[in-house]
């Protein structure tokens, strides 16, 4: 991210992006949910919106974008690519989730799908340059 624009402040980039997701899900949820009344919602779940928006969101996309300017975008891309493997530890442990046999296989498979999309390019310069008839 620093070699695509070295002078960005990390907190309006943050910002631009925790706005554009807000909007983008308001927008979302308006069309394909039924939106409850004020009212409708207890004072405990307004809390844990809060929490999540400011933890979950606001400040991990700061965190991330501050972390970013720091590492290489290989680093960056392999780091992203394990957090599903972070999600289901930290689930298990944390929540308490059962991890079903079928939850494993989709995580393999999302692991699997995103370490090809990461490396393709690499192997596609291999294999044509050892395999030039596959072209």
């Amino acid at each position: 991210m620093a070699r695509l624009n070295p002078n960005s402040n990390p907190a309006s980039v943050a910002t631009i992006q925790f706005a554009t997701v807000s909007l983008f899900s308001f927008l979302i949820a308006f069309v394909l949910e039924e939106i409850p009344s004020y009212h409708q919602i207890r004072p405990q779940v307004w809390w844990i919106i809060l929490f999540l928006s400011l933890f979950g969101t606001a400040f991990a996309y700061t965190i991330q974008i501050i972390a970013q300017k720091e590492m290489s975008a290989g680093q960056a891309a392999m780091i992203l690519t394990f957090e599903p493997v972070f999600t289901a530890i930290f689930s298990y442990y944390i929540l308490k989730e059962v991890q079903t046999t079928g939850t494993l296989i989709g995580g393999v498979f999302i692991i699997v799908g995103m370490l090809i999309s990461q490396f393709y390019p690499v192997f596609e310069v291999k294999f044509r340059k050892a395999l030039p008839f596959l072209k």
